[in-house]
C-alpha cells in the first residue's frame, strides 16, 4: 500500500512545475521548499511546505511535496494523508504551481 502512494507521489512529482515564479513571497517560499526537498533536507522542506499549505490548503504541489517529505522521513501514515489529498485535488482538476490555484 505504501509503495502505491510513493509511486503516485513520484509520478505527480515528475510532472510538477519547478515552483518558481517572479511574484511574491509565497513563490519564494515555494522555491526554497523545492530546493530543500531536492537537497534531501526533509525537515526544512516539511516546515516550509506546511507554511505554504496554511496559505493555500488546496495547492496540489505543496500537498504532494509534503507527502514525499514525510515519506522520506518514514512517517508513512502522515504521508498517506497528503498523498490522498493530492490525488483528490488532481481528480478535482486542480493544476497549479506554488502560486495559488486559479
Amino acid at each position: 500500500m505504501l509503495l502505491k502512494w510513493w509511486l503516485l507521489g513520484s509520478l505527480l512529482w515528475s510532472f510538477g512545475g519547478n515552483g518558481q515564479n517572479s511574484s511574491g513571497t509565497t513563490d519564494d517560499l515555494g522555491a526554497r521548499a523545492i530546493r530543500e526537498f531536492r537537497n534531501n533536507d526533509w525537515i526544512s522542506a516539511e516546515r516550509d511546505l506546511r507554511e505554504l499549505l496554511k496559505r493555500d490548503p488546496s495547492n496540489i504541489y505543496s500537498n504532494m511535496y509534503l507527502a514525499q517529505s514525510l515519506f522520506r522521513q518514514q512517517r508513512f501514515s502522515e504521508a498517506a494523508t497528503f498523498f490522498q489529498k493530492t490525488r483528490d485535488l488532481q481528480k478535482a482538476g486542480k493544476e497549479c504551481g506554488f502560486r495559488r490555484c486559479e
